[in-house]
């Protein structure tokens, strides 16, 4: 869907982390193969990671031994987990960069007074390292992490719990992912939602994603609100 306008008042702009505002993936699978090589097991290929990617440590862990086809006990899934934490703790923020465009996207929404927040299934601790490696952690007002609360995307209440924590309604907010759980979890809330066409799909077509529309980059998002989409788009590609 091809979208040139927004024609609802928005003061909040809510972002996903992991596949759109940050490539993690090669974070990621190295710290997945070094809890894979501690183990003695063979390592996994970044694009196979990255299709596991999206909801949460513990589940890409599950994710990982199904790939594998080794069952664990709750246990082992518990030691696996805690291991892969230990590999990412050193490993966050070596091979991970920012999408092109986020950070004058970033820029330009500050610009025009919009309240600003991150949404993600990453532990927040994750988060912040990233955010404040990038030099981006001060344009946020809000971080919401996966362990933040009791429950995390595809739940809608992190969502929720940002625009409340904000003070922004939810009718004057929008949601930016890359994902399915982007999607419904944005939908179980009300709020509109906006793909990027790259990120991190859980190996789905980028045309399953039920969203209100896509836009190329983040840098459309500015536009997008002002309604001027249309008219950048074409200067863009003139």
């Amino acid at each position: 869907m091809t979208i040139t306008s927004w024609s609802r008042p928005v003061n909040a702009v809510l972002f996903d982390l992991d596949g759109t505002l940050i490539h993690t993936a090669p974070d990621i699978t190295a710290a997945v193969n070094q809890m894979l090589k501690i183990r003695n097991l063979p390592i996994l290929p970044e694009a196979l990671v990255t299709n596991l990617i999206g909801r949460g440590s513990p589940i890409l862990i599950e994710r990982v031994f199904n790939v594998l086809d080794i069952h664990l006990s709750p246990g082992e899934r518990l030691d696996a987990l805690q291991v892969f934490q230990a590999c990412y703790e050193d490993i966050v923020g070596t091979r991970a960069r920012p999408f092109p465009g986020v950070v004058d996207a970033l820029e330009r929404l500050i610009d025009m007074n919009l309240k600003l927040a991150v949404v993600t299934n990453k532990y927040h601790r994750f988060a912040m390292r990233l955010l404040r490696q990038f030099h981006m952690s001060s344009m946020f007002d809000l971080v919401v992490g996966g362990d933040t609360l009791e429950v995390r995307k595809p739940n809608p209440l992190p969502l929720l719990h940002a625009c409340d924590s904000l003070g922004v309604p939810v009718s004057q907010s929008l949601y930016v992912g890359d994902s399915p759980i982007d999607v419904e979890a944005a939908k179980a809330a009300g709020l509109p939602v906006f793909c990027v066409p790259y990120g991190y799909r859980e190996g789905q077509p980028v045309s399953t994603l039920a969203c209100d529309g896509f836009i190329e980059t983040l840098a459309d998002i500015p536009y997008l609100i002002t309604g001027k989409l249309n008219t950048h788009r074409m200067q863009r590609t003139a």
